[in-house]
């Protein structure tokens, strides 16, 4: 998905503030679903 809504944004992305949001923002919703998948795994298993 991260793909996709960098395709949507590219015109976006080419000042560097941008860019650099955009690369903490997808990484910081990375670690937010391996977190809740570990949370998850942690209760069912």
């Amino acid at each position: 998905m991260p793909a996709v809504k960098g395709l949507a944004r590219y015109p976006e992305l080419r000042e560097p503030e941008a860019s650099e949001q955009f690369i903490i923002g997808t990484f910081s919703s990375v670690l937010w679903a391996v977190a809740a998948c570990g949370v998850g795994r942690a209760l069912l298993g």
